[in-house]
């Protein structure tokens, strides 16, 4: 997945769609993303607006498979350990229920 964004949209629901199945990302150093996307670990950022870096990166992932696999297992195992849906939903159950309780 590429995503050069400019807009400020905190963390991009596609981001953690791509790293939930397996998808390498690239994305610019913007908003909320880096807060997800930790370079070289669960995929690579580039500046907003540095296509050249963009085009690096592209480069990167593509001629370097050992990059590729380690990015994408990395990014996987974050999303489905921290940012796995139903958990991020009993959360929410969770807080919900304790503030009616209190």
């Amino acid at each position: 997945l590429v995503l050069p964004s400019i807009a400020k949209e905190g963390l991009p629901n596609v981001v953690l769609e791509a790293m939930q199945t397996r998808v390498p990302v690239i994305a610019s150093d913007f908003a909320g993303i880096p807060e997800i996307i930790k370079p070289e670990k669960t995929g690579l950022l580039f500046l907003v607006g540095d296509y050249k870096a963009l085009a690096k990166c592209l480069k990167r992932l593509l001629s370097d498979k050992n990059l590729y696999s380690r990015l994408r297992n990395r990014a996987y195992h974050v999303v489905s350990t921290s940012h796995d849906r139903d958990k991020q939903f009993r959360k929410y159950e969770k807080f919900f229920l304790n503030s009616i309780e209190n």
